[in-house]
């Protein structure tokens, strides 16, 4: 998160008043000529520098699916008894379950478009990457060592 953090808040500075045409007169660097006019809609559908309601909808789905795959049905088997606070930790999974995605979504409605679909995208490809640790990590699992033979179950 914090490698992501600069990225964020300059994101939010380009989109809120860097794609102005009156910042376009403003030269970077010599060789970058002034475009004009840059046309912040996207793909036809979203206007980058005002929010829009269906990718704070997108970025919220895509925190609970996120949130919701990292889950654990029963916490892991350790030796012993259980700790007192495996059930406080049980319920605040849950709450953070339901109340991340709903603020994900109050605060994507009020930033630009362009964070939010940065949002939405950050969040599934974490995600997606989880997922496929998930899967490696439970294919290792299957593979067992027995007597000092590798025995796989499939």
């Amino acid at each position: 998160m914090l490698i992501q953090l600069p990225i964020l808040i300059a994101l939010y500075m380009v989109l809120r008043d860097g794609l102005t045409s009156v910042n376009l007169d403003k030269n970077l660097y010599s060789f970058v000529f002034n475009p004009g006019h840059i046309d912040t809609v996207t793909l036809g559908l979203f206007d980058l520098q005002k929010p829009a309601w269906v990718l704070a909808i997108l970025a919220a789905l895509a925190q609970f699916w996120q949130t919701k795959s990292m889950s654990r049905k029963q916490p892991p088997k350790q030796a012993g008894a259980g700790s007192k606070d495996e059930g406080m930790m049980a319920t605040m999974n849950k709450q953070m379950l339901y109340m991340m995605p709903i603020l994900t979504f109050v605060i994507g409605l009020s930033l630009p478009a362009g964070l939010t679909l940065y949002w939405f995208f950050s969040t599934l490809l974490m995600g997606l990457q989880q997922v496929i640790l998930n899967r490696a990590a439970k294919e290792k699992e299957e593979v067992k060592v027995i007597e000092g033979q590798v025995v796989d179950k499939k």
